[in-house]
């Protein structure tokens, strides 16, 4: 799967069907990892093999795989990101956390902007209910032991519009 593409993804579930006719169970597990020593020597091509790898292609044969599945979903796209920023913080944090460095992050649910307003949920965050988020995790009083953490001020809002 490394370097997957549309095309690729499309063509392993197409010719599964052909094959089987049906999908009852998707299990993504392809991969890739490469061990480096400092965040320089991660170029833009690598970065980019990995998430077509590790996130993409997850994604791509989810997505070409439902239609021959049971169920749907919603906010996927949204959620993987999510995933992928809880997943970063806490790999960055590790990294650097000998160095005396904290990496923390905030994850908010949906905020309210004039934007947004006609497609926001029932109850939308105002900035002033996340910014404490903020002043907590720069605040080394309040926070010095915290590192590799995500904070998620959503008010439930995001379990809600996930079930």
């Amino acid at each position: 799967m490394e370097g997957a593409t549309v095309g690729f993804t499309y063509r392993v579930v197409d010719e599964f069907i052909k094959e089987y006719g049906t999908i009852d169970i998707l299990v993504n597990n392809a991969a890739i990892q490469y061990y480096t020593d400092s965040i320089d020597d991660i170029t833009e091509s690598r970065l980019e093999n990995i998430f077509r790898t590790n996130i993409f292609a997850y994604f791509l044969m989810a997505r070409f795989s439902l239609n021959h599945m049971k169920g749907n979903s919603e906010l996927l796209e949204y959620s993987a990101t999510k995933g992928a920023i809880v997943s970063f913080t806490r790999s960055f944090s590790a990294r650097l956390v000998e160095q005396g460095i904290r990496v923390n992050a905030v994850a908010p649910g949906p905020v309210w902007t004039p934007i947004q307003v006609a497609k926001m949920p029932p109850r939308a965050a105002e900035t002033y209910e996340i910014a404490p988020s903020y002043v907590f995790l720069a605040s080394d009083d309040c926070s010095s032991y915290f590192t590799g953490q995500v904070l998620h001020p959503n008010g439930n809002v995001i379990n809600v519009l996930l079930n």
